[in-house]
């Protein structure tokens, strides 16, 4: 809370608010996908979730280290101040949405409170497909924008 204070009248009480742009929205959101995913994911290791599909651990770990690198990656050179990393953000946000939603959306409906570790893997599963779908769609965005400052190019006329 910020308190300000007028001479002798009574401090006024402000609550802090702060905007995000959509850069700082990606780079946030994209950092707790990260965060989320990771023991969710060993949590699909563990119960192989992915053999169903005909993945093996070892390709299962591998996809895994390239998405994780590909994120990294996209998010220091988003931070470094290029725009279009957020592609590559944007469809790997995509990846994880849908991939939990085909593998975990009849579970997330249809299961009951004993499903694996209990209401926290739901929760994991939801957020990984809510956090996905932040990613992809705000990546498309700050791919699409121009930098701050970046004047306006007018058409060349003929």
């Amino acid at each position: 809370m910020y308190r300000l204070r007028f001479g002798d009248s009574h401090q006024i009480v402000y609550p802090i608010v702060f905007a995000l742009n959509r850069r700082d929205t990606l780079i946030i959101a994209t950092c707790v996908l990260i965060l989320v995913s990771l023991p969710h994911v060993i949590e699909d290791f563990q119960y192989g979730a992915l053999v169903r599909f005909g993945v093996t651990l070892p390709l299962g770990i591998a996809f895994l280290v390239i998405m994780y690198s590909l994120q990294l990656g996209s998010l220091g050179l988003l931070l470094a101040g290029s725009s279009r990393p957020a592609l590559l953000l944007a469809f790997t946000g995509a990846i994880w949405s849908i991939g939990a939603t085909l593998i975990h959306g009849h579970d997330l409906i249809f299961t009951g409170e004993s499903y694996r570790h209990g209401p926290i893997s739901k929760v994991l599963e939801a957020l990984i497909i809510v956090l996905g779908a932040v990613v992809a769609v705000t990546g498309i965005g700050v791919a699409n924008s121009r930098p701050a400052g970046h004047p306006l190019e007018e058409p060349k006329r003929h």
